[in-house]
């Protein structure tokens, strides 16, 4: 122990910041000068700084996320959190409401359906994009997004709601105007949310 307490301060930082998440769990469970060294919030920003930036490369972190990360006073529970949080299953509506999500039709929608969506018109080149409002209405960014013209034109608003079954299956969906229930999916490998019939 007495040759572990007389590493200096560059080292105990440059050791934890390239040990991964498990390493350090074993470092932590296995000595006390370790876990003491880790923990301290002198070492905070040195250590687990890399460890969240890390922890987010190529993963999707919704507004809603990043507004309670920047809540926690600590790098260490920002990575504890967004790792539980990559766990969840189940999109809230104050998350639904701060994304804007990439949108398009199946084929299987129909030719009317596909006239009116830019993927099926620029052979998959570009998508529409939808974002959904506190109040219950979906709006698209775009103004001059062909859909949105269309249902402004059927003087038709296009509102949302979360569901909690489908077709007798329980679970969490999300339902546009009158269609059939769409599953919410989180993609395991990059955290983003999928939407889909």
């Amino acid at each position: 122990m007495g040759t572990l307490s007389k590493l200096t301060d560059e080292l105990v930082v440059i050791t934890g910041s390239f040990l991964d998440m498990k390493d350090i769990l074993s470092f932590t469970l296995t000595s006390s000068y370790w876990r003491n060294m880790f923990l301290l919030p002198h070492y905070d920003s040195y250590i687990w700084a890399p460890h969240l930036a890390r922890a987010r490369k190529g993963k999707f972190v919704s507004p809603f996320i990043d507004a309670q990360l920047e809540g926690l006073s600590s790098y260490l529970d920002r990575t504890k959190y967004l790792i539980n949080d990559a766990k969840r299953g189940s999109l809230t509506p104050s998350e639904l409401c701060s994304i804007t999500f990439a949108f398009r039709f199946k084929a299987l929608a129909g030719e009317f359906w596909a006239s009116l969506d830019p993927y099926w018109q620029n052979h998959g080149l570009s998508y529409m994009c939808r974002s959904f409002r506190e109040d219950g209405i979906v709006v698209s960014p775009d103004a001059d997004d062909s859909l949105e013209q269309w249902a402004r034109q059927a003087n038709m608003a296009i509102t949302w709601r979360m569901t909690k079954s489908r077709q007798g299956k329980k679970g969490a969906y999300l339902q546009i105007n009158r269609w059939p229930s769409m599953v919410i999916e989180r993609d395991p490998e990059t955290w983003g949310w999928i939407i889909s019939n």
